[in-house]
């Protein structure tokens, strides 16, 4: 009976008109995907012997016989896609050695590219029918040809192939760039790129000297000069790419089909997009991403933008004839030919005028019209005329406003003069809206006119400002440079949606800024979702987000260009570099504030008997204990933070709490809280210790300090040596390093040092009516509602005397938090200068005098008692370590100093300062013109010796080669945030050797913190969003031992950080490198400040209210990096503010850019 139904069967077409229910025929179908095999638990019941002639498989269709039914069971899907012609089945034939109880069917699905006919694209029934057999068809090729092995079985996968890497790891695994400019058709862009290629090779010795590249002064590196040239190659020379959807799979027979598993389609063909013409330029931090972007535009100077083949102008029609010349410039521009550079390098290389041929092409300058397109029409419509573009070969480049100046010195550095000309367009500053920049060179136009523009690199979303810019610029070519052109690339994948955030941040630059095909709007099949096709979804209706797909990697491939580590070190040889760790024995001050918050951490844990949300580490008092977390690591160099009362409350409550009878806490725990309750009671009786609390100062032992004013600057008098405090040191050297020239310099010191003295007791004030005052404003009680933790410890950093004059005008302005308005609005700053007395005044004013030339390079007369007072050592043990490091480097090498918090920079600051060392602070609280300008000022100016850098906002983006010395305050955990900081220095340009140190106290919780951070692996790293929250560190810190503290420590200079070259504090040399005599202050030449209103008040009592800078200051120090913290100030929100270098274009008008590089 199965013989007698058989129809042989050939061609698709004969196959699915043949009327028969059963065929036997060929299996190998050429226009068909061959997908794989059913199995079947039902024997086959057409048995025929293997020498018969007919074929092994016999074709199935949707009216199968009986027999055939019982195989395939109850299928009503396999029913309706071979009802539809969406699959062909075929039945292989049983023979007599075959395993009983067995059947195999083939399975052949119709491509969408050969069976539009029978294809229904919409219909999801099918679609879902389709996806359902997918997931049963083996596709081993044992099955394909007929043998049933159970353990060769391989299920197809419906859901796209995935990439379980990290985005850190496929970058880093793109090929290097390879350009091959045989693939160039245009002439003078390969001609170019072969230029550029061959200028990596030095000048021959018996030639003469040749420029590195015509227009630049600096010899590219191999690895650069290739990924220039491919950058040029991608912009004029775009090439056909797969269909990021598809992916190429094999069939079981060995032929290979296109498949895209979210659209559930198999195509025979591959469909091919044209590449973008442009990318992402990705190099490593350090690698010369500025001097690459720099040769890609000189490269193609004058290049125009090809006009669109939909838009190409017809030939100019003409009154009368054209010249000769006229009529080739025409067709010279039309067709995009940079005749102007060719005619500017005759003139260059043969001596020859060629202006007559130049000005023919300005005045045959090519446009293309776009016509409008066309709305609905009535009797009100109006047509919009064309609009023109003009072409010209400008080129944009958008900066963050605090890397305006390096780009521009970058530019200086690298560009030969007169080889570009530049436009410099900057938005005005708010806060000092007369200020202007002079221009870097004769080349360079400045203007302040372009508006603030704080969304223009923000592509994040489709609505934003700069996207809306993008679409409407005219750009033939864009790139984005950045090698970080998304967050938290070292992170793997995750499930978490939060993980995924970097992709979608690239997948918003390729649709919204490179325009790239099919994600972009510009497509004729519309704008796709990046998140469908780049992730792997094993759901065809949510997306799971189970991994990366081939489609992201083929995506990044198209667009990044990127030289892999390896093939950079063949190129590049940077000078050594030496990290090391030096770990530091605490000072007696050390050990004391780090017992201190242990105290407070087991006081908080044992009284709370660790429930509820008393307990800092309860899953609902993260704020909190982020907050004591931060104060601690800030803590490892200074804190004056805890107030006398601070302690008695946090002894009281732990002495209540063991004294209760119905206490629940072990022995242990109570011992462990008698040990740090008894550690800590000592400072009770710290008369040095009450003294640094109050006016929030770092210590200075000092050795024969004068006399006569002695006790009046020693906070410990009469305790040897004296402690001073590094600020009430600094009037005090200020005021007789003014006056050496005189018979007595100390005249008038006492004044000075009560002077100081009452500025420490206004802090005191200042600080008790703030905490009034803001009480009053918000009727809650404002410190910490946790059991056992003093408000100190959970708030911002105390204030320093030094900053509290600066309150009112000094400090940065901040943005209101809308949570917070209200009590903000209510509570008014202390000004401190009503609390000063009218003395104080007076004697700060009588310093700010002009200092001349003669006073500072005046020195001690010889056997001065001046000349012995000595700094001998500090309160802090990591600032007498960097005092002698700079002191042993400032001379030969350039330092910078990463800390963490604006007070260790402030104390940083003013024990340079005291060393007469120029430096600058790059603080987070700086507008982005002056961090421009400090960077500046540190790679130019040979004077300053040192850079603070807060490490959370300078890791990123500088370029500070000249430093040789790198100092990290605390120690970075973070090892990605580490390598970026190390990288502002050791990088191209470096000549000297790196010398890398981070500080770490010994025995304390930062050193086991920083270790078990060295040992976390990176998915550790990951998982834990912030460092405290990690589970080992937490279990470091809720186990953390008491500093034993041997009784001599804490008497006379043993209880300091000893220094290891005493600093002599009058008279030190070289005065003049850092005051730049003839200047009062560094504030003098700006317009002064309005006063605050209790000014008023004081006027009116006949008392001078000081000025708000500190009297005396020389220009070294940099008050606008501080910030006062009481009460504590609402972190501003980020801004970005667009900064552009403009090439102009030839012509007046608006028009089509050649290419836009946005960095």
């Amino acid at each position: 009976m199965a013989s007698s139904s058989a129809t042989s069967v050939s061609t698709p077409s004969t196959s699915r008109s043949s009327p028969h229910p059963l065929a036997y025929g060929d299996p190998h179908i050429s226009r068909d995907v061959a997908v794989g095999c059913l199995h079947f638990n039902t024997d086959s019941p057409i048995t025929t012997p293997r020498t018969s002639p007919l074929p092994d498989w016999v074709e199935l269709f949707s009216d199968l016989p009986g027999e055939v039914q019982l195989i395939i069971g109850n299928e009503a899907e396999i029913m309706r896609l071979l009802d539809a012609r969406w699959i062909r089945m075929f039945l292989h034939r049983s023979e007599t050695t075959a395993e009983p109880f067995h059947s195999i069917v083939r399975v052949y699905v119709l491509p969408v590219d050969w069976g539009r006919r029978f294809l229904d694209p919409n219909s999801r029934k099918l679609k879902l029918d389709l996806r359902h057999l997918l997931h049963k068809i083996d596709i081993s090729p044992v099955a394909w040809h007929g043998d049933y092995v159970e353990s060769a079985i391989t299920y197809f996968d419906p859901w796209a192939t995935a990439e379980n890497f990290s985005l850190y790891y496929l970058f880093n695994k793109l090929p290097s760039p390879a350009p091959t400019p045989d693939r160039i058709k245009s002439r003078y862009t390969r001609v170019a790129v072969k230029e550029l290629l061959d200028s990596v090779l030095p000048p021959s010795p018996e030639g003469p000297a040749e420029e590195a590249y015509e227009g630049l002064k600096t010899r590219l590196y191999p690895y650069q000069a290739r990924s220039a040239s491919l950058m040029i190659q991608r912009e004029a020379a775009p090439q056909l790419q797969l269909d990021p959807r598809l992916e190429t799979r094999r069939s079981p027979d060995g032929t290979y089909f296109f498949f895209d598993a979210r659209g559930l389609s198999f195509l025979q063909e591959p469909r091919f997009y044209e590449t973008n013409r442009g990318g992402i330029l990705a190099e490593t931090m350090g690698l010369g991403k500025t001097i690459i972007c720099l040769a890609v535009i000189l490269a193609t100077r004058g290049h125009l933008p090809r006009i669109p083949g939909a838009f190409l102008p017809s030939p100019v029609i003409r009154h009368r004839v054209g010249s000769l010349a006229d009529m080739t410039a025409s067709i010279m521009n039309r067709y995009s030919i940079p005749a102007k550079v060719q005619l500017e390098r005759f003139e260059k290389f043969d001596n020859i005028d060629l202006r007559t041929l130049k000005k023919s092409l300005e005045r045959n300058v090519t446009h293309y019209d776009i016509p409008p397109e066309l709305p609905r029409m009535n009797r009100a419509t109006k047509i919009t005329p064309p609009r023109r573009l003009v072409m010209c070969s400008g080129t944009i480049v958008v900066v963050p406003r605090n890397l305006l100046q390096q780009w521009r010195l970058e530019i200086q550095k690298h560009v030969v003069q007169g080889s570009l000309k530049i436009l410099v367009v900057d938005s005005t500053p708010k806060r000092n809206a007369k200020t202007k920049a002079t221009p870097v060179d004769p080349e360079t136009e400045f203007t302040s006119e372009l508006p603030s523009a704080r969304e223009l690199m923000n592509f994040s979303s489709a609505g934003s400002n700069a996207v809306l810019v993008a679409k409407d610029l005219q750009a033939e070519r864009r790139w984005v440079v950045s090698g970080t052109p998304a967050k938290n690339l070292r992170k793997p994948f995750r499930l978490d949606d939060e993980e995924t955030k970097a992709a979608k941040a690239l997948g918003s630059l390729a649709s919204n800024f490179l325009m790239v095909r099919p994600w972009s709007d510009s497509t004729a099949e519309g704008r796709l979702d990046w998140d469908e096709y780049i992730f792997r979804h094993e759901n065809q209706h949510r997306k799971t987000y189970s991994g990366f797909s081939t489609c992201f990697l083929r995506t990044l491939g198209g667009l990044v260009v990127k030289t892999r580590p390896e093939d950079v070190d063949k190129d590049i040889t940077l000078p050594p570099m030496k990290h090391r760790v030096v770990y530091l024995k605490p000072c007696w001050f050390d050990k004391m504030t780090a017992n201190l918050f242990i105290q407070v951490l087991r006081a908080n844990a044992i009284t709370s008997e660790r429930q509820d949300t008393d307990y800092l580490f309860h899953k609902n008092s993260v704020k909190a204990r982020h907050s004591l977390i931060r104060n601690l690591r800030q803590s490892n160099f200074t804190w004056t933070g805890f107030s006398l009362e601070d302690i008695a409350s946090t002894l009281e409550t732990s002495a209540k709490y063991l004294g209760k009878e119905d206490k629940s806490c072990s022995l242990d725990d109570a011992s462990s809280l008698l040990e740090s309750s008894s550690a800590v009671a000592q400072l009770m009786a710290s008369d040095a210790w009450k003294a640094l609390s109050k006016a929030h100062e770092v210590g200075m032992a000092v050795e024969d300090w004068p006399k006569e004013t002695e006790e009046i600057f020693s906070f410990t008098y009469p305790t040897k040596p004296s402690m001073v405090g590094v600020t009430q040191l600094l009037e005090g050297q200020g005021h007789v390093d003014s006056r050496l020239r005189t018979e007595d310099p100390t005249q008038d010191l006492a004044l000075v040092g009560q002077a100081a003295r009452a500025k420490v007791e206004a802090i005191e004030t200042a600080e008790t009516a703030t905490k009034e005052t803001t009480e009053k404003a918000s009727s809650v009680d404002v410190r910490s509602n946790k059991t056992g933790v003093p408000s100190s410890c959970v708030s911002g950093q105390p204030l320093t005397s030094r900053r509290a004059p600066a309150m009112n005008t000094q400090a940065s302005p901040q943005k209101s938090n809308p949570a917070n308005s209200k009590s903000a609005s209510t509570v008014e700053p202390v000004d401190l200068s009503d609390l000063a007395p009218a003395s104080v005044a007076s004697i700060s004013r009588s310093k700010k005098r002009k200092i001349t030339l003669d006073d500072e390079m005046a020195e001690l007369p010889q056997g001065s008692p001046l000349q012995h007072t000595r700094v001998v050592g500090t309160t802090s043990a990591k600032l007498s370590y960097l005092v002698d490091k700079v002191i042993k480097h400032y001379v030969e090498e350039k330092i910078i100093i990463f800390y963490d918090g604006d007070n260790a920079a402030f104390y940083i600051a003013q024990c340079l300062e005291m060393l007469y060392i120029d430096h600058r602070i790059y603080a987070r609280t700086l507008e982005n013109t002056k961090r421009s300008e400090y960077v500046t000022l540190f790679n130019e100016d040979p004077d300053i010796r040192v850079l603070l850098i807060d490490v959370a906002c300078g890791a990123l983006g500088l370029n500070l080669n000249v430093a040789s010395v790198v100092l990290i305050v605390n120690p970075i955990n973070r090892p990605g945030i580490e390598a970026q900081a190390i990288k502002r220095a050791h990088r191209i340009g470096q000549t000297r050797e790196v010398l890398v140190e981070t500080l770490v106290l010994e025995g304390t919780m930062e050193e086991a913190i920083f270790k078990h951070a060295k040992k976390m692996s990176r998915n550790q790293h990951i998982e834990a969003k912030e460092l405290e929250d990690d589970a080992g560190i937490v279990s470091i810190i809720q186990n953390a031992k008491v500093l034993p503290i041997e009784p001599e420590e804490a008497k006379g200079l043993a209880q300091f950080a000893a220094l290891k070259t005493p600093q002599q504090v009058f008279g030190r040399p070289n005065r003049h490198n850092y005051h730049r005599y003839g200047i009062v202050d560094a504030s003098s030449s700006e317009k002064a400040p309005k006063k605050p209103r209790t000014a008023k008040k004081a006027a009116k009592n006949g008392t001078t209210v000081e000025d708000a800078s500190v009297t005396g200051s020389p220009a070294g120090t940099l008050l606008e990096s501080q910030i006062p913290i009481l009460p504590p100030p609402v972190p501003p929100k980020a801004q970005h503010q667009g900064t552009a270098l403009i090439s102009p274009p030839s012509s007046g008008l608006g028009g089509a850019s050649r290419g836009s590089l946005f960095g």
